[in-house]
């Protein structure tokens, strides 16, 4: 019940863009590029190749907050398929408390640590897109975690694209959906070719009501978590007079 992401915005934000690139699940075309990239496997199936006269294997570091059962689970898969063309992967999970202290972040900015780090992110109707940005040409702010910024921001891997950062900063500024909004599908699309993330999944969360309780809905302005109770005055029984507005089929929000 996951909805594949293939955008930072969810599908039922108006900033939507749905024709961006997509990447479908192809091992063979994986096995070929690895290959064109001069990568073999060795003895052991893991790829090899040799760099300045020594031979390195294909090794990823992958980490994740300890303890949560969907984020291990995703690492299995993960694992499994990358296990399939070649890639060696290495779990190194810790508490929430290490993985996002600033000793991590600073050796993942600087280089020092490389490897893949799963985390979810919340969006929201009030999406800006500055969690990718380089800088923020609104508030000449560095985004990108740094010595001289004492590591603020969470553009943790560098990612820059100035295209980018000019469309999302404008885009904030218009009040008009009808600019605003190709301003955004233009930046998804941008974002979508360099990948300087890779989405997986949009999460999805249930609400159980009981017939008869109407307006119960979850708010897409609440950062992705999508509480209900932004229109108390509006929730009641039909039986009692309350009058429906609102369908919680479409005003949902996911955490990717």
């Amino acid at each position: 019940l996951q909805p594949v992401a293939h955008t930072w915005i969810a599908p039922v934000n108006p900033l939507f863009n749905p024709n961006v690139r997509k990447y479908e699940f192809d091992l063979k075309k994986a096995e070929a590029l690895l290959a064109e990239l001069g990568w073999r496997k060795g003895p052991d199936g893991i790829l090899q190749r040799t760099v300045g006269g020594r031979t390195v294997r294909f090794e990823i570091e992958y980490v994740t907050t300890a303890g949560n059962a969907i984020r291990e689970r995703t690492q299995q898969f993960f694992a499994e398929d990358l296990k399939k063309i070649g890639i060696a992967v290495k779990i190194n999970n810790a508490p929430s408390a290490v993985v996002f202290k600033d000793e991590f972040i600073q050796r993942a900015s600087e280089c020092k640590w490389t490897g893949l780090f799963e985390f979810a992110f919340g969006s929201s109707l009030s999406e800006d897109g500055s969690l990718f940005q380089y800088k923020n040409l609104n508030t000449d702010t560095l985004q990108v975690p740094t010595k001289e910024n004492n590591y603020q921001g969470q553009n943790i891997g560098g990612w820059r694209n100035d295209e980018f950062d000019r469309l999302t900063s404008q885009a904030v500024l218009e009040f008009d959906e009808a600019k605003r909004k190709p301003l955004f599908a233009r930046a998804q699309e941008i974002w979508a070719e360099e990948l300087p993330a890779l989405p997986l999944y949009f999460r999805a969360n249930p609400y159980v009501v009981r017939k008869g309780l109407v307006n119960y809905v979850a708010s897409a302005y609440s950062g992705g978590f999508g509480y209900p109770g932004w229109n108390a005055w509006e929730i009641g029984w039909e039986s009692r007079g309350a009058v429906k507005k609102w369908d919680q089929a479409k005003y949902a929000l996911s955490l990717k």
